[in-house]
């Protein structure tokens, strides 16, 4: 026998030559009791059948509303101009690449940290924090003195990393960096510009218009960017842009941005120098936590951390080291 739509119907097999037939009195005894187990059960079956029945459509329902719904995080709400909308869709199209799956191509593979202290103090202040989302502007080639690869490598993070530089990042991506990059400069206007820049490896930097040697780089803000990644959340942002990197913070929406804790260098800073880029962030509601040094110049950073993140007793213990100097 054969179910269909509630029924009973006999299969071929049934009525097959030679299968014995069951006598019509016990085929009726039998029926019998079946339909009077039936009948007083007939309620239960049919309340367990609608719920199941409710349960597939609702599932499949909510699915195909799931697909309609586009993701709209909150930086796009209420804040997002039309010239930042065609912004994100630009950099989306056009410049970011993602993450690599091939295994690492370091030069100094037995190198945990090739920074130059920065990532030490920043992981001390995030307790070894695991997963998190860093930015690294300018990356250099992805490994020389890396403010973010051990984080990448031991710790699980991913991020984005933005050099203007093309040679350099021609190598960034030949690393296979577990994250997403850009060939693109940090502006300091909420617009998408062309600059002339002259690469110098470790000491690339903005040029004038008429220079030569110098390559065309287009550049984006900073939020236009993680907003094309759909982040908002940044747990870690290396800074250091050779001298305009107090510009680059001006043009953050720090009330759109939640960024944890900031690495920026201050050796080169221009329009005010050291005193006027510690000043900003402070109004800003960070607190410096330490100078890292080095006295070969490979490092000249404040290490920024965010009030509203940390409590003043984390924030005084991270800094008593700073404060003793």
């Amino acid at each position: 026998m054969v179910p269909l739509r509630g029924r009973w119907f006999p299969c071929e097999a049934d009525s097959a030559p030679g299968r014995p037939l069951v006598p019509l009195a016990a085929m009726s005894s039998s029926s019998g009791r079946l339909g009077g187990w039936a009948v007083r059960h007939a309620a239960s079956l049919l309340l367990v059948a609608s719920i199941v029945l409710l349960t597939i459509v609702l599932v499949h329902r909510g699915s195909d509303i799931l697909q309609q719904i586009p993701y709209v995080p909150d930086l796009q709400q209420p804040q997002l101009l039309p010239h930042e909308q065609i912004m994100i869709e630009d950099i989306r199209a056009n410049y970011l690449k993602p993450p690599s799956y091939e295994p690492y191509n370091l030069h100094e593979n037995l190198k945990k940290d090739p920074s130059r202290g920065q990532t030490k103090v920043i992981l001390e202040a995030l307790k070894n924090m695991r997963n998190g989302f860093f930015v690294e502007c300018g990356a250099l080639d992805g490994e020389t003195r890396s403010n973010t690869l051990f984080m990448e490598r031991f710790l699980g993070w991913t991020g984005l990393l933005v050099e203007a530089d093309p040679s350099n990042f021609r190598k960034v991506l030949s690393k296979n960096r577990n994250a997403w990059s850009v060939n693109v400069c940090l502006n300091s206007r909420n617009v998408k510009s062309q600059v002339r820049f002259k690469p110098a490896f470790n000491v690339g930097k903005i040029a004038r218009q008429n220079a030569s040697g110098t390559v065309e780089v287009d550049c984006f803000p900073l939020h236009a960017l993680l907003l094309a990644l759909d982040v908002r959340r940044v747990d870690y942002f290396s800074l250091d842009v050779e001298g305009a990197e107090l510009d680059v913070l001006r043009t953050v929406p720090f009330d759109r941005i939640d960024i944890r804790t900031l690495s920026v260098e201050f050796a080169h800073t221009s329009g005010g120098g050291k005193p006027a880029l510690r000043a900003f962030m402070e109004s800003k509601g960070y607190t410096v936590i330490r100078e890292v040094k080095q006295k070969d110049w490979t490092a000249n950073d404040f290490i920024f951390v965010k009030n509203d993140t940390f409590s003043e007793e984390e924030r005084r213990r991270l800094s008593a080291p700073y404060r003793r100097h």
